[in-house]
């Protein structure tokens, strides 16, 4: 009795004691010693697999053999952190054994195959698809920056209706100048996946609020059965090129470039916003002016219509109660549909036949 008493004292006094490395080295194996580890030891320590132990000498003690020896692997995923301590025991700096492999990934040479390739799958890609097909690679770049790109891309697509503009027709392929941007008109009028994207089911899906910060450059006007319609044409960015629309000399340096310009478009980031109201108002000079803020909301005269606000400066501020005096403000009601026509759109080119004709 007075033995088992002691015992249990003696493993007491061990359960309370620091874990010495000697606890660990005389553990059998496979048997729990009893022994638990303090939270302060345990945190300090990484779930670290040692496998695969490289032979040395025996005259060598086990604690004494350096960290090389050992193929050490982590289970959590988490490369090792190899900092000071291990320069100052093995003299030299380690590399993480994740860098090795990403540098030996990056050492392998890759495929780099023929433009002929690309070219030849480019015959097969969908409209749709361009943009992701030409950030794929250098090759895939090149292939869709070339005329016969396009050509081939109208030719697979075009269909002879009545509803295409003159412009896009098939004479207008054998030009190289703006080829890109007529193929892409085209593909508006005929290729289902994009006519789809142009319909417009409700009055106002297409809300003005995408054309802040947009200059106005244009605004004009018609006569409808039921109403009027209002136009206004804005621009992407504060500087328009005007020279880009002027037609180069033919005796000019510069002709052959500009006359091969495959990415010509003077239409680049130029939308029109059409405005359907049941009486006419007069619209304010606003041509030059930057739209700061858009207020679309309910109708003071009806609750069956809306109430559309363009508030416009000569530069881009935020709208405060100080400065909002100094603003243009276009206001029409009541109004009964809002659209806005992107440049690729089939109804932007409408409206400029539209301008065309009420300036005849």
């Amino acid at each position: 009795m007075h033995k088992n008493f002691k015992n249990d004292k003696q493993r007491n006094r061990r359960f309370n004691s620091d874990i010495t490395v000697n606890d660990y080295a005389n553990a059998k194996p496979g048997r729990f010693s009893g022994l638990r580890h303090k939270k302060g030891a345990t945190s300090q320590h990484l779930d670290i697999k040692v496998s695969n132990m490289v032979e040395v000498g025996e005259d060598v003690s086990w604690f004494d053999r350096d960290l090389d020896e050992f193929d050490v692997t982590l289970d959590c995923g988490e490369e090792v952190q190899v900092g000071e301590e291990q320069e100052s025991n093995t003299g030299r700096k380690r590399t993480p054994r994740k860098c090795m492999r990403l540098q030996e990934h990056e050492d392998q040479p890759g495929v780099d195959y023929p433009l002929d390739l690309w070219f030849l799958l480019s015959r097969y890609i969908h409209p749709e698809s361009v943009s992701v097909f030409a950030v794929l690679c250098r090759g895939t770049n090149i292939a869709v920056i070339s005329a016969q790109f396009w050509k081939h891309l109208y030719l697979r697509y075009y269909i002879d209706e009545t509803n295409i503009p003159d412009e896009l027709r098939m004479t207008s392929i054998e030009c190289i100048h703006g080829l890109r941007a007529r193929t892409i008109k085209m593909l508006h009028f005929v290729y289902p996946p994009l006519v789809m994207r142009t319909k417009t089911s409700m009055p106002f899906e297409n809300e003005p609020h995408c054309l802040v910060g947009q200059r106005c450059l244009l605004t004009w006007h018609r006569k409808m059965r039921n109403g009027w319609k209002f136009y206004l044409r804005f621009r992407k960015g504060d500087e328009v090129d005007l020279s880009s629309n002027e037609q180069k000399a033919l005796k000019s340096p510069g002709f052959m470039k500009w006359h091969q310009d495959l990415f010509y478009n003077p239409d680049e980031g130029a939308s029109v916003l059409e405005v359907t109201c049941q009486n006419y108002s007069p619209l304010p000079m606003v041509m030059g002016l930057i739209l700061n803020r858009v207020y679309l909301n309910v109708s003071s005269g009806s609750m069956r219509y809306h109430r559309l606000k363009l508030v416009m400066d000569s530069s881009y501020r935020a709208t405060t109660a100080k400065n909002q005096g100094s603003m243009q403000e276009l206001v029409l009601d009541p109004v009964l549909e809002v659209k806005v026509f992107p440049w690729w759109h089939p109804a932007f080119a409408d409206s400029q036949s539209m301008l065309m004709e009420t300036e005849a």
